[in-house]
């Protein structure tokens, strides 16, 4: 029932988005996963709400 998925090639560009592909073993099917930057602020602002909340309640 789970997929065996086995990365086989990564493209990773600095000025534009990435991917990785994969192949699932069992099935022969083959993904994309594209790459997202993240904004290293919004994170830190939703991990400090995050916990603000979780000790508020």
């Amino acid at each position: 029932m789970f997929c065996q998925l086995v990365p086989f090639y990564r493209e990773d560009r600095h000025e534009d988005q990435g991917y990785t592909l994969f192949i699932d073993r069992k099935s022969g099917r083959i993904y994309k996963a594209y790459h997202r930057k993240v904004n290293q602020l919004v994170y830190w602002i939703a991990t400090v709400l995050t916990l603000a909340l979780l000790l508020l309640f």
